[in-house]
Parts: C-alpha cells; structure tokens; sequence
C-alpha cells in the first residue's frame, strides 16, 4: 500500500541529520539566478535561495513552466474509480493473493490485496463517464453517481464482477489527466531546476508505472547529485539526458495498453486470441522491470 511506502520514507527521513522538512508550503514563485533559484512561498515571508529546485509536485506543477512551459494537462475522457474492500468480508473466492484484471468494451476492472492482505484494492477504469473533468485527482462521488456511471459502464459484463463491484459502499473518483510523452531531455531540466514524476512526464495508469517512474527519478537524481566535481547544472542535464527516452516509452506503452484493454468489436477479439496463446509472456517486459 502506498501509506506504508509513505511511511517508509518518512522514517528513514528521521534519522537524516541533513534533511529539514518544512511541512505545509505552497509554492508562489521560482526565479532562476545567477547563482541560485529564489522561491517564495504562499504561507511565509521568507526567500528561499536554493542551490538546485527539483519539481516533484504533480500533474498541476508549479515548477514546471521554469523548464518546459505553462501547458495545461488534458483530460483524457478516462475515469478511475477506487474502493477498498475488507478481505474478512469477501467470498473466498476473491481472497487470492494474486493480482486479477478484467478487459471489457471501454473499460477494465483490476482487484489485489493491499496492506498485507487485510484488504482489496478494487479499481475501475472506464471511458467517457458521465461528469465533468475535474482537476482534482480524488474526487468524492455520491453512492448514487457511482451506482449510475458503473451501472452504466459495466451492463454488459459478467455477474461476477458487478457483484464484486457492488459490494464497494465508498468510491474515490478521479478524472485521468496526460500530456504527450516527453520528446526530448529539455523537458525534464532546465539550468538549475529539474523535474520527476508526474510534474515530469504523467502517464494513464495502465502499465501501472507512475509512481515506480517517480522512484526511478529519484535513484538517478541521487547518483548524478554525487558527481560533486560536476556543475549543478551538469548533474542535472546528466539526469535528463538518462532518464527521458525510457520514460517517453512508458507514457507510449501506457496509451497503447489502453486501447488494447479497452478494445472493441474484432480488435477485441484480436487480444482476447493473443492473450489464450501468448499467456504470462505477454506481460514479460524485460525492458521495463530489468532497469
């Protein structure tokens, strides 16, 4: 689960002699200078000068028009909706320690256990639901708008799965945001600023790499940050030039695995035959989980 990665991080920050957090900042304004990026914040008087800015703030980031552009995100016409479930309350039947996906017309289902197994991640992704693009990634949703959009996204697929879908009381609702994938090191540092995650290079969840790409960020930001003999504006190019083409291939992956989840008519039938013949190698992707 994501809280015990959070978790996880926060500890090992305890034992840091070298690390300040200063909790609750927002972010006003970045300007670069000749010797550091002045920062001023929201909620306090003081200027921060710094020797290096590195943007990790999300779709909506405020650090990013300093490297590549103010463009807005777009909406992408996908919406996700998530339920955790207490396992003791299931059938037996989906109390597997496995990870289990559904492909349907314009939509997939995923479900696997999370917090040690105490519960089930339930996750539906569906095109075109009913409402507004929101900016906001976690959006509450009335039991009834969620009856409604799933109802309605899902009326043709087996029992089972609405069943299980059903048994989710509270949903989270977020609207899916993308940008095209990153074409070239320059939008990922610019002089002495530099960006990860998805202030970076977002990506639709469906090779389910967004965060597993932030953390790899962060692995080659540290090993370039060592080159003390390199200027800050060298260890930072040095990190773009590493890391934007395996990132741009995994935002392209992520779409393309979209279309395939969600296909239709005989493109559907075109997985569905690769899938029974290819089985597990399909999702055997060296490139991806070998670095």
């Amino acid at each position: 689960h994501r809280a015990d990665l959070h978790d996880c991080l926060w500890q090992a920050l305890q034992g840091q002699s070298s690390v300040a957090l200063a909790l609750n900042h927002r972010l006003q304004t970045a300007t670069h200078t000749a010797q550091s990026v002045e920062l001023r914040f929201e909620n306090s008087q003081a200027v921060v000068h710094a020797q290096a800015l590195l943007g990790a703030d999300g779709l909506h980031s405020r650090v990013r028009p300093l490297v590549c552009g103010d463009e807005t995100p777009v909406a992408s016409g996908h919406w996700a909706y998530r339920a955790l479930l207490p396992m003791q309350d299931l059938p037996l039947v989906w109390r597997k320690p496995q990870i289990g996906m559904w492909l349907g017309p314009a939509l997939h289902v995923v479900h696997y256990p999370v917090k040690g197994g105490e519960w089930l991640n339930l996750v539906v992704l569906v095109e075109a639901a009913d409402g507004a693009a929101t900016a906001g990634w976690d959006v509450a949703r009335t039991p009834a708008q969620t009856a409604a959009d799933l109802q309605r996204a899902m009326n043709t697929c087996c029992r089972e799965l609405q069943d299980l879908v059903s048994m989710a009381l509270l949903w989270r609702a977020w609207c899916l945001f993308d940008r095209p994938p990153v074409h070239s090191a320059a939008q990922l540092a610019r002089g002495k600023v530099a960006l990860l995650g998805d202030a970076a290079h977002p990506m639709l969840p469906y090779l389910a790499q967004g965060a597993g790409m932030a953390i790899e960020d962060a692995a080659q930001l540290a090993a370039q940050w060592q080159l003390a003999h390199l200027s800050v504006e060298e260890r930072l190019q040095r990190y773009a030039q590493v890391r934007w083409q395996r990132v741009a291939k995994v935002q392209q992956r992520a779409r393309r695995n979209g279309k395939v989840f969600h296909a239709q008519g005989w493109l559907s039938v075109a997985r569905n035959t690769a899938m029974a013949l290819g089985g597990a190698k399909l999702m055997d992707m060296p490139w991806l989980y070998g670095g």
